[in-house]
């Protein structure tokens, strides 16, 4: 699998892509409370602006500094975005 297939699979999956430090899929952050709902908000975000963010990421260039943040709970109400992996194209 190749670094950009990872960075989509990863986007789908609900967690925030930033390009060269600017935020291009802001991912699904606080999702307590919402238990099964986070699966159906996931895919319709993803059926909105998946494709035209699927472009974004295959017109990369090389040397391309992408990275992937996590989302973690501090309290059931707050928490914040941890980088989970970063990748050069």
């Amino acid at each position: 699998m190749s670094n950009k297939e990872t960075i989509l699979l990863l986007a789908e999956e609900g967690q925030r892509v930033k390009i060269n430090d600017k935020v291009v899929w802001s991912g699904l952050g606080n999702r307590a409370g919402l238990h099964s709902y986070a699966n159906t908000m996931l895919y319709e975000k993803w059926e909105k602006s998946g494709p035209r963010f699927t472009r974004k990421i295959k017109a990369l260039k090389v040397g391309t500094v992408v990275e992937v943040f996590r989302y973690s709970n501090i309290t059931r109400s707050r928490g914040k975005w941890i980088l989970a992996c970063d990748f050069v194209i």
